[in-house]
C-alpha cells in the first residue's frame, strides 16, 4: 500500500463525524467533510479560509490548531 496523501488522512479521519469539519492550510480550505460542505452548501475545498472563517481564528500565530467557529449562524 502506497503512501497515504494529506486529503485521504484527513478524510479517514473526519468522513464518518456527523459534525462539520474542515481542515486550512496556508489559508486554503485543503478538506471538508460532508456534513461541512451541506452546511455551506457546496465542497469549498481550494477555497479561501476568510469565505468562511473570521480573521480572529485564520490570523492566529500558532503552527497548528483546533478551532470551533460559527458558519452561517451554525
Amino acid at each position: 500500500m502506497g503512501k497515504m496523501s494529506e486529503t485521504d488522512i484527513l478524510a479517514a479521519a473526519f468522513s464518518t463525524l456527523s459534525q462539520p469539519v474542515l481542515a486550512v492550510r496556508k489559508a486554503l480550505i485543503v478538506y471538508m467533510n460532508l456534513p461541512a460542505a451541506e452546511l455551506v452548501g457546496r465542497n469549498m475545498t481550494g477555497s479561501p479560509a476568510s469565505m468562511l472563517l473570521p480573521a480572529h481564528i485564520l490570523n492566529t500565530q500558532a503552527e497548528r490548531f483546533v478551532s470551533t467557529a460559527v458558519i452561517g449562524g451554525k
